[in-house]
């Protein structure tokens, strides 16, 4: 581009800006575990606590609601290898936390997965968290159940 300033010529120069690049979406794989709710073919209750960042033994991080399923299932009736408590809140209260801050959770199972351990508590690979707050409500909730 010319100009004049006070009788002298001056060129300048311009520069031509680059388009814009074309940003590339790129689609996220369907979750493993889909929004679709689970339904059990035969609903039964389980009572558990974690601790208040909502992680149990192990650190296995719990869904305050929802779907849940344990990452390392193992049916074998021996502790570890799945998602443990007390099926309708019966067995040894020794596995629950009266901490401050803990979690008492109610969660929905299917009653033919259940691995029971000792009879003391239970284990299963997969479930609802139905319930998570304060242990009074947990239990009000579990009493309250026709099941």
């Amino acid at each position: 581009m010319k100009t004049i300033q006070g009788g002298t010529m001056y060129t300048k120069k311009t520069t031509k800006k680059k388009p814009a690049a074309k940003k590339t979406i790129t689609k996220r794989k369907p979750a493993k575990n889909p929004a679709a709710p689970w339904k059990p073919k035969t609903r039964a209750l389980m009572l558990r606590t974690c601790k208040a960042d909502m992680t149990g033994h192990g650190g296995f991080k719990w869904p305050r609601s929802g779907y849940v399923e344990a990452p390392d299932w193992n049916p074998a009736a021996v502790c570890g290898g799945g998602l443990h408590g007390l099926l309708w809140g019966e067995g040894d209260a020794g596995y629950l936390s009266v901490a401050e801050g803990a979690v008492w959770m109610v969660v929905e199972v299917d009653a033919g997965e259940v691995v029971s351990i000792d009879g003391d508590k239970v284990k299963v690979p997969r479930g609802n968290v139905v319930f998570a707050g304060q242990r009074h409500e947990a239990t009000a909730f579990l009493m309250a159940d026709p099941g």
